[in-house]
């Protein structure tokens, strides 16, 4: 296993992950206020997260691109599409206003605790991660049959989606993103910088976080609000 600060990143370089940080703040700010990705902040945030990384460059890309792959399978399951006259109204807080929730922030929020697990000196990849290898090894004992099946997934699960797209957006139908598409390209960076083991650890405290802030959202928000705080 990979820890993120030790192993993940040399010794002579962990004075740039200031950079690193000071972007990915930036993208959370933007994202939090304005429900917005900047792609070219994208771009500079890979860039410097390949920079940083020791692995090699084909293994971060094999990372990227299986990541990306699976976002953009969320991204597409979860569109809705719904009349014109009925997003108001479906897609409100007691029928009023719309209600977006940004994820970048509660990822941040996660990355900054394994961050502190890190430092504090927590043994953060001896609990969770063998079991999470060991089902790893286990799917891969059965490829490449198992390959060849998350294949024909795919390209099924992508032919359904992109089928409804299209025969939706011909019907005037209104779509409503479920997951905003710049996490689509921003969470799969950090699958090739962590790896998805310790990426899964990652994600799962960061859903656990986002599920707060929206439980927050539903209980405190007033009617007439677009959002409250957290």
């Amino acid at each position: 296993m990979q820890l993120w600060l030790q192993d993940a990143v040399a010794s002579d370089m962990k004075w740039r992950i200031i950079p690193m940080s000071l972007v990915l703040l930036n993208m959370v700010v933007e994202d939090y206020f304005r429900q917005t990705v900047d792609v070219r902040k994208v771009a500079v945030l890979g860039l410097l997260l390949f920079h940083l990384s020791t692995q090699p460059l084909y293994l971060l890309l094999l990372r990227w691109g299986s990541g990306l792959i699976v976002f953009t399978a969320f991204y597409s399951g979860a569109l809705h599409y719904i009349s014109r006259d009925r997003v108001s109204k479906d897609f409100s807080l007691d029928g009023d206003t719309s209600l977006a929730l940004a994820f970048l922030p509660s990822f941040a929020c996660a990355l900054f605790v394994a961050a502190l697990i890190h430092f504090f000196g927590y043994a953060f990849d001896t609990t969770l991660f063998p079991e999470i290898n060991s089902f790893l090894l286990l799917f891969w004992a059965f490829a490449p049959r198992a390959f060849c099946l998350c294949i024909a997934f795919l390209i099924g699960w992508y032919l359904f989606h992109g089928y409804r797209y299209i025969w939706h957006k011909d019907q005037k139908y209104a779509i409503v993103e479920g997951i905003g598409f710049g996490d689509v390209l921003v969470l799969p960076l950090f699958i090739a910088f962590f790896g998805w083991a310790e990426f899964s650890l990652i994600y799962t405290g960061a859903l656990l976080i986002h599920l707060l802030r929206y439980g927050i959202i539903r209980c405190f928000a007033r009617k007439g609000e677009d959002r409250v705080c957290p």
